[in-house]
């Protein structure tokens, strides 16, 4: 009877670990499939979940970041020192490439690098009807100083005589843009060159051959008309139109201003008030206003004595302001005509 009172209790207590460990596997088994967070083996990337968008890299920071809230995308933005403000200039992200895609992990953040600048306190310096003599040297001396950059709108019947000029200009870091070739605005003229939609266009080919010409290459092709589109009564804003596509149609980006200087007007001078003085005015409200509207801040000046002389005091006020200087390829083409 002990013995099998023995068999007995060994078999029992046998029955009861097999019992434990069936219960423990079968809690095992639950939690791995119940388990709110699933297992995600890391060799196979098939098993993550993705979003795709478009790659990022050179577009706009501001449209970058909106197709990225769009896409429920946490970023951030992690500061580059760069020439280029407000570009992305790379992108970190958890995912694979496809084609032109990013295939971006859920849950994971994407970092943007880029040189991120408040666009309104971005401004784009412009100098028209250089180069000159007297001016043009001193004046991209006085931008260095600030390390200002700028962009000067050049005539085409000046590139041979001032080659020089124009080379420092390019390897300062400066834009160098056509202002047309011989700024012809007399309407009696055989050379005015509103004549026509095609008188204007040569006018393009003879600053592009004067370039050429000179051994100077542009790798742009930004224009500024002479008096401005649909402006000073040379053209209507429905001829302003069709000169402006015409000069698209020949692959020009078209620039009026939002804020001068008023250098090569006295109209609205004060009595007795200085070039510094009435320089300094004329340019603080047209920012004001142009500010109010939401405008992309577009200086225009001219390349000239007075400017130079006092264009190292418009450099301080603006840098105390807090602007940052830009070149106008960086810009979104804005013209009278179109608002």
């Amino acid at each position: 009877m002990n013995n099998e009172n023995k068999n007995t209790g060994a078999l029992a207590i046998a029955l009861v670990l097999c019992l434990i460990v069936l219960v423990i596997l079968v809690i095992c088994v639950y939690e791995k499939f119940t388990s709110s967070t699933p297992t995600v083996t890391p060799d196979d990337p098939d098993d993550k979940q993705y979003v795709t968008i478009s790659n990022l890299t050179g577009m706009n920071l501001a449209d970058a970041k909106a197709m990225l809230d769009d896409a429920e995308i946490i970023y951030e933005v992690v500061h580059t020192d760069s020439e280029l403000y407000n570009k992305v200039l790379n992108v970190e992200y958890t995912g694979k490439t496809e084609a032109e895609n990013l295939l971006i992990e859920l849950g994971t953040t994407v970092k943007l690098h880029a040189n991120e600048i408040d666009p309104s306190k971005i401004i784009y310096l412009t100098f028209d009807d250089g180069p000159t003599a007297g001016n043009t040297f001193e004046i991209l001396d006085t931008l260095d100083q600030y390390g200002a950059k700028a962009s000067f709108f050049v005539l085409g019947n000046r590139v041979i005589q001032y080659a020089d000029r124009i080379e420092a200009t390019i390897e300062r870091g400066h834009i160098v843009a056509c202002h047309s070739y011989s700024h012809d605005l007399d309407r009696d003229s055989d050379g005015f060159i509103y004549t026509s939609t095609d008188a204007f266009l040569h006018e393009l080919e003879m600053y592009e051959n004067a370039l050429r010409g000179a051994g100077i290459t542009v790798s742009n092709k930004i224009l500024r008309f002479p008096g401005g589109t649909c402006t000073n009564g040379y053209l209507s804003k429905e001829d302003s139109l069709e000169y402006v596509t015409a000069a698209r149609n020949a692959g020009y980006k078209v620039y009026d201003w939002t804020a001068l200087t008023n250098d090569a007007d006295n109209s609205y001078r004060l009595d007795g008030e200085s070039d510094k003085d009435y320089f300094l005015r004329s340019l603080k409200e047209s920012l004001t206003a142009s500010s109010e509207k939401g405008l992309p801040l577009i200086v225009l000046m001219h390349d000239k004595l007075t400017t130079n002389e006092c264009l190292a005091d418009i450099l301080e006020y603006l840098v105390s302001e807090g602007y940052v200087f830009d070149t106008i390829d960086h810009c979104p083409e804005y013209t009278f005509a179109e608002n």
